[in-house]
């Protein structure tokens, strides 16, 4: 458990650091900053989950989820890194670390995530770490403006 503690938090400080420097980038060039997309999507097998985005710059993204599923209700935070440019058939794919509350037990946990989008269609896998041990599958739609 306290690698796993470890390992994380020197992952979210690789994430972070640079991010002081895209914000000052992005403050700069304002009009990539801020909220810009909105999602509604399925947890396969699940529940239902509603979340909003923001673009910190244009390689790393602030995402908030709030999912309702029928074993775990939970709110989640994280940070994205993007490569928003074509690969292969997807339009974009993105990865991050994170942190979850889950309403039932009142605990929250570390997460790691990773999906793509093709078009306005996404899919991603969040996988909770240790003591929790579980992941779930999204897939929806997501909306920019």
């Amino acid at each position: 458990m306290e690698k796993t503690i470890a390992l994380m938090a020197l992952a979210l400080l690789c994430i972070i650091a640079p991010t002081t420097l895209s914000a000052q980038v992005g403050a700069a060039e304002p009009s990539r900053a801020g909220l810009d997309q909105v999602q509604a999507s399925f947890i396969i097998a699940d529940g239902v989950s509603a979340g909003l985005g923001a673009g910190l710059s244009e390689h790393l993204r602030l995402a908030v989820n709030l999912d309702l599923g029928r074993r775990v209700k939970s709110a989640g935070a994280s940070l994205l890194v993007v490569y928003p440019k074509q690969f292969t058939v997807l339009t974009g794919i993105y990865g991050g670390v994170g942190l979850t509350y889950e309403f039932s037990p009142g605990a929250a946990c570390l997460h790691l995530i990773g999906g793509g989008e093709f078009g306005k269609w996404f899919a991603e896998y969040e996988w909770m770490i240790a003591p929790r041990n579980y992941g779930k599958l999204r897939s929806g739609l997501r909306f920019g403006f």
